[in-house]
């Protein structure tokens, strides 16, 4: 019999697809973990957010799995209403993989329209959607060349920031920009700033690439 007909529709009941999925994928029975996860979709079709994460589950097994199109396909069916909660983040997967895939302008697209579409006032997880999506245009912007607009998006990055981890990053990714501009004084005095204010999530790695910028701006004066 079908999966569904054993289990009920507590949280419990709605979610353990995603558990049978995950392990019939670590014991490499991939037609079995896909099965699992179109099963928990059609049991909890009755319900608009478990569909729609349960869209952006099948969209991840895709893309681990090399089914680009079906994984585009899956996410975009997650993100087909915008004010469910974690719909924005199956568009921001799908802006990724066109930045990934080098498609700038339809990535730059994408992120724009999630930006645009979640107020300053919206819940903290959508907020995280809507930072992750400016740091994704801004990078777009960056490869297109287009800095002074980037430069501005991290401008306006920084004053949304919601706490001192936000603001890092995004005066971090503003700094970089104006280093590749070749603007050294306003990227200098940043670097520096940041160096002194590291959240302890900052990596040493990070730390590092900070302070190498500021010698390559150094040796070249």
């Amino acid at each position: 019999g079908l999966l569904r007909d054993k289990y009920s529709k507590s949280f419990e009941g709605r979610f353990i697809f995603l558990t049978l999925s995950d392990l019939r994928q670590k014991a490499g029975d991939l037609g079995g973990a896909e099965k699992a996860l179109k099963e928990g979709l059609a049991f909890n079709q009755d319900n608009p957010d478990y569909t729609q994460q349960m869209w952006g589950r099948l969209g991840d097994f895709y893309r681990r799995n090399g089914r680009d199109q079906e994984a585009l396909d899956a996410w975009q069916k997650s993100a087909e209403n915008l004010k469910l909660r974690d719909a924005p983040g199956a568009l921001l997967k799908i802006g990724d993989y066109w930045k990934e895939k080098e498609d700038y302008v339809r990535a730059l697209t994408i992120f724009q329209d999630i930006v645009s579409r979640i107020t300053l006032k919206a819940i903290p997880q959508r907020l995280y959607y809507r930072f992750s999506a400016q740091h994704g245009a801004g990078l777009c912007l960056r490869a297109l060349g287009r800095y002074t607009e980037a430069v501005e998006l991290y401008q306006q990055a920084v004053k949304d920031a919601r706490d001192d981890n936000e603001r890092w990053s995004a005066q971090y990714s503003l700094a970089d920009t104006w280093f590749e501009m070749g603007e050294r004084e306003k990227a200098t005095t940043v670097y520096r700033d940041l160096l002194q204010q590291c959240p302890v999530t900052v990596s040493e790695e990070t730390k590092k690439g900070i302070r190498e910028r500021l010698t390559v701006f150094t040796h070249s004066q």
